[in-house]
């Protein structure tokens, strides 16, 4: 048992647009919801908050890129940290039924060329978790690849670990271990260095449902003791 990493699908058959997010953020409902919006999702200062509830009046203005489809999940731009996708609304009808942890919901109005979208969407807001949730002592890291060849690294806390990106140093894992501190009740939970990963309930339910725009990995990458 674990949990699975899920991303945007990123194949242009599927998103109909090259490269680019199939979405991008141009505005809100007055200037100054716009700039209070691109404040509380900015990377340079996310850490230092002390509060992580977004104003449940904001909605969020999208335009369409050219070419673009749109899925039940949807990328989009500029990066918002802890915002790892678009949602159509069954989809957020679906995921209700499983323990999110602390998430919040905005809406999306999205417009093709100048015309709104007849559909609901809203953006997915999870505020991320601290390294705390991993158990470094039983995880294994790396560095390396596989075309150059993968060395060891042991990695003893949080402060060894952030230290090590600090100074430049290429460190990761294929698998993580939880610690005891992490929620085991959760089935979906955003780290703050990497994606978003669902527990294997809600993974297989979002297969049966078969919501397009998503990929999920087919090992899990944050696993139990």
């Amino acid at each position: 048992m674990g949990f699975y990493r899920i991303r945007l699908n990123t194949d242009i058959k599927v998103t109909g647009a090259s490269g680019d997010p199939q979405v991008e953020f141009f505005g809100a409902q007055s200037e100054s919801m716009y700039e209070a919006i691109l404040h509380f999702f900015d990377s340079r200062i996310y850490f230092e908050r002390s509060d992580y509830v977004p104003d449940p009046a904001w909605i969020l203005r999208c335009s369409i890129n050219k070419k673009a489809k749109l899925n039940d999940f949807v990328s989009f731009s500029p990066n918002f940290m802890g915002c790892p996708f678009i949602i159509r609304e069954k989809v957020k009808f679906e995921i209700e039924k499983y323990n999110l942890g602390r998430h919040y919901y905005i809406p999306v109005e999205l417009f093709d060329k100048s015309i709104l979208v007849d559909e609901k969407y809203f953006l997915f807001f999870s505020p991320l978790i601290g390294f705390e949730i991993i158990d470094f002592t039983k995880s294994l890291f790396y560095s390396g690849n596989e075309i150059v060849g993968k060395r060891h690294v042991i990695v003893n806390d949080a402060a060894d670990y952030v230290s090590r990106l600090r100074d430049g140093a290429f460190v990761t894992s294929d698998n993580l271990v939880l610690s005891n501190n992490f929620d085991k009740s959760l089935d979906l939970f955003k780290p703050r260095f990497d994606g978003i990963y669902g527990s294997e309930r809600l993974v297989k339910h979002l297969l049966t449902c078969r919501f397009t725009g998503i990929v999920i990995s087919e090992q899990p990458r944050f696993v139990f003791s």
